[in-house]
């Protein structure tokens, strides 16, 4: 068994990952590669979220490629249609339908504003185990969400949001301070999550984030608990505590950052994210200043992550690294992804007698 996983692990399919943005899914189909498999995206008539595979049984072509009417797809080779649960409705060059002519019809779930999908075995999937987001969908909260597509490995992207030492390096536009490279978060691991907490007791808050929280007031404390959360997810929840009071007497303000990677291929990955803050609820302009600034900030750990796996391609693919005392919590969410790799590769038990 591997120590730490790496680009050569198998991916680990018994989880839920994020699919799509809710905003995403009409009656259209669209097609979006997920853990190395094709898959049809597309809202059924009555609202409900629609996964299927999109590749027709038949002879492999892509029925995202077809056309969809009345929550039948019909495919765009042979004519052979579709229902959303997967069945085989109709083979316009013979009578009968083959019982084994079907779609794979993955189980998926719309919380918030994502789309969730579960790639393992259909038997197998508990909404209970959905990761608790709750802020996501709580009316105290606001909310912003986006999607990048991310040329380079799942494991990359969660070991950097993991990292608060890159802040003023690569994104050093925005977070100017070296007060984050020298910080030394709690790591433990907690079952199979990660967990990195941090106080920063002069941490300021970057002017990006007053106005996020719509205060201009500097920050005298920054508390944050990130959580590696499974193989899907990643989230950050920060408290600023300010140096001055706002006119309401209100001293905290709370920021969740969530980030969702969902492996394409072993090399490239869907990257969802949503930014929650409990200020200036309800205020579009604030809204649309939180979204530009956290796409801008996001967009440099894409390419950043692009130019490793870039380099590492060059390289044979998983080039020796050295680590660093500050790398644990990726170290161990690494760990952890390999035990559960090991896991989902063991033979089922047999039964005795």
């Amino acid at each position: 068994m591997q120590r730490f996983a790496d680009n050569t692990t198998p991916l680990l399919r018994d989880h839920w990952y994020v699919a799509a943005l809710a905003s995403e899914l009409t009656a259209e189909p669209l097609e979006r590669q997920i853990l190395e498999r094709s898959v049809l995206l597309m809202r059924a008539s009555d609202g409900a979220p629609v996964a299927l595979s999109n590749r027709c049984p038949h002879r492999s072509f892509p029925l995202s490629r077809g056309r969809v009417e009345n929550d039948v797809i019909t495919c765009g080779y042979h004519g052979i249609r579709f229902r959303t649960d997967g069945s085989c409705a109709e083979v316009p060059s013979q009578d009968s339908v083959p019982s084994a002519l079907r779609l794979h019809a993955y189980p998926v779930v719309e919380a918030g504003p994502f789309v969730w999908i579960w790639t393992g075995d259909p038997a197998a999937a508990r909404t209970a185990d959905l990761p608790a987001t709750p802020w996501l969908t709580s009316a105290d909260f606001a909310t912003v969400a986006d999607y990048f597509f991310v040329e380079s490995a799942y494991l990359r992207m969660h070991e950097n949001v993991m990292d608060l030492t890159h802040l003023p390096f690569l994104h050093g536009t925005v977070f100017r301070s070296l007060e984050f490279a020298r910080a030394r978060p709690e790591v433990e691991a907690v079952g199979m999550k990660v967990r990195s907490s941090l106080t920063m007791p002069s941490g300021s808050m970057p002017p990006y984030l007053a106005k996020l929280v719509g205060s201009g007031a500097p920050a005298s404390v920054r508390h944050t608990d990130a959580w590696f959360d499974g193989p899907a997810l990643h989230y950050a929840l920060a408290r600023y505590s300010l140096a001055e009071p706002e006119a309401d007497g209100r001293v905290d303000f709370l920021v969740n950052f969530l980030h969702a990677f969902t492996p394409a291929t072993k090399t490239s990955t869907h990257y969802f994210w949503a930014v929650s803050r409990d200020a200036a609820v309800g205020d579009a302009a604030v809204d649309e200043e939180c979204r530009a600034t956290q796409r801008y900030v996001f967009h440099q750990d894409v390419e950043g992550m692009r130019w490793v796996e870039d380099l590492c391609g060059q390289e044979g693919g998983t080039p020796e690294e050295l680590s660093v005392a500050a790398d644990r919590p990726g170290l161990l969410l690494r760990r952890h992804v390999a035990l559960m790799a090991a896991e989902e590769a063991a033979p089922a038990p047999q039964p005795v007698g």
